[in-house]
């Protein structure tokens, strides 16, 4: 069961950040939904586990996983299309 608790915080990243990449709204709401999305997804990744009745700072971590890996899920597809545009115009 704890393999699947560590897996709530990428999870939630990916879902978050695959859903920002698709609002259409100014940059300064997107943040806004991105923090808010991460300080609500990984508090609740950490309800959830029941880690934080071990110790309160494990919503320090999940917190920033979730902002870590929803940065990097909404940013890869860019990269991707970036390269891709790169190998087809060499």
């Amino acid at each position: 069961m704890e393999i699947l608790t560590e897996a709530f915080p990428f999870l939630f990243g990916v879902l978050l950040g695959m859903t920002l990449r698709r609002v259409r709204r100014s940059v300064e709401s997107k943040l806004m939904l991105w923090a808010l999305g991460s300080v609500a997804l990984g508090s609740f990744a950490t309800l959830a586990s029941g880690e934080w009745l071990v110790n309160p700072l494990y919503f320090v971590f999940d917190i920033g996983l979730v902002m870590a890996v929803s940065l990097a899920s909404a940013a890869l597809p860019y990269f991707f299309d970036l390269l891709v545009r790169f190998k087809t115009s060499a």
